[in-house]
This record gives structure tokens, sequence and C-alpha cells, in this order.
């Protein structure tokens, strides 16, 4: 008998595209996520070993997903995507259990389901309607949060502030800083 390494679930992070009225697709669009229904891996054949030019089909059954050397599994991230104010996406925090093989970002994993969700969208009714969250509320029985929007990029005065204030700037940094401040001061 094979002894779990632990029975609390693994947390990752991952995004999902809406579908309209609510449903959740993988990003590439391959996997519709079935309503209040764990998320079971499998592997589509789709993919090719590291090492050779076989196709994966062969080589596992979809009961042992994911495999060392195959592509398949749920994947998620160990943090939340730095690059989460960009593209609109849905982001989740998702338990993550069975088998799970982690790798240098994130996991592959055997089963797996949303906790929470995160949109950073811009409303416009033509594109993205509220009603396509709410849907996806209701739907899946999760919440869905807005991401705080990116703070401002720093003016080009904070900028010179920064260069002035870091220990490690050059010295004709600092000296150039020092004279585009003081000429931004004179022209006030």
């Amino acid at each position: 008998m094979r002894i779990p390494d632990s029975v609390d679930p693994i947390i990752g992070y991952r995004y999902w595209k809406v579908l309209f009225p609510g449903y959740l697709v993988d990003s590439n669009k391959i996997t519709l996520f079935e309503p209040r229904k764990r998320i079971k891996a499998r592997c589509t054949g789709l993919f090719w070993t590291v090492h050779s030019n076989t196709s994966l089909r062969e080589a596992h059954t979809t009961e042992v997903v994911p495999v060392k050397g195959c592509y398949c599994g749920i994947h998620a991230y160990k943090t939340l995507p730095k690059d989460r104010h960009g593209f609109p996406r849905l982001y989740a925090k998702v338990a993550l259990w069975g088998k799970v093989l982690e790798h240098e970002e994130g996991y592959r994993a055997q089963y797996a389901y949303p906790l929470e969700f995160w949109h950073n969208w811009v409303f416009d009714p033509f594109r993205c309607p509220e009603s396509l969250l709410e849907g996806v509320e209701i739907r899946y029985g999760v919440r869905v949060r807005r991401l705080e929007p990116p703070p401002p990029p720093p003016t080009e005065m904070e900028l010179y502030k920064l260069v002035l204030s870091d220990p490690e700037a050059s010295p004709q940094a600092k000296r150039f800083a020092q004279r585009m401040l003081r000429k931004s001061r004179r022209s006030k």
C-alpha cells in the first residue's frame, strides 16, 4: 500500500479563457472545464517526448497522468503570473491533488479545482460584459474578484529621484539625474 506524501492539496495558480455564457476553457481552448466537477488530467498524445520523435499516445495511458517527460497534466504556476495586467484572462487559485509533479515554475497535477478567481478585465459591454463573470460565479460556485490595477509608471522626475537614491547607480547617471532635476525646477 502506498501512503501519500500529504493529505492536503498543493496550491497553484493558473488562468482560463471564458466562453459565453460563462464557461471556462484552458488557455489553448482544447478542454472545457465542466462546472462543479473536478478537473481530471488526461494525455492527448499531441505533444512529443523530449528525447525522441515518437508520440506519447503510445507511451502511457490516461490513467497515469501526469508522466515525467510528457507535457500532460493540469498545469499551474507556483505563484500568480506576473503578466496578469496584460491580455484579459480569468486567473485562479487552484487546489491540486492526486499525482503531482513539481517543475521549475509550477506543477502538473492529476486533479484540480479552483478555489478563487480573479479577473483583470476592463468592462466593455460589446466585448467583455460583466454578465460573463456572473455566469462563472453561478456555474462554478467560486467567487470572482477584480485584480487591483497595476500602479501607474513612474514619472520622469520620479525616475531621476530613484537614480539619485540608488547606491549602485554610476556617478555619471547620478550627475545626469541631478542636472535634469535642476533643469525641471528652473522651468517651473
